[in-house]
């Protein structure tokens, strides 16, 4: 059986949930609308970088949860170097 891949939507909601916070609570902290938080966990908003630092602080995970495109680029950059 194959493994159900996990889209960043699902993550934010995930990692926010094990923070145990709500999406009023999360927005709050972040000084987001509980509507923004809403948009990311259902898909419709892409999370930019910034607030994905933010996020990720917040709810005590690495930012690669997030946007695995970080990783990725400090990666090339150490082997380039």
């Amino acid at each position: 059986m194959k493994k159900k891949r996990q889209t960043h939507h699902s993550i934010y909601q995930r990692k926010r949930k094990e923070a145990k916070l709500s999406q009023e609570k999360a927005a709050e902290l972040l000084d987001i609308s509980s509507r923004t938080i809403q948009n990311f966990e259902a898909g419709k908003r892409e999370l930019k970088l910034s607030l994905a630092f933010r996020m990720a602080d917040l709810y005590g995970c690495s930012i690669e949860n997030f946007r695995p495109e970080v990783k990725a680029k400090e990666e090339k950059e150490e082997v380039t170097v």
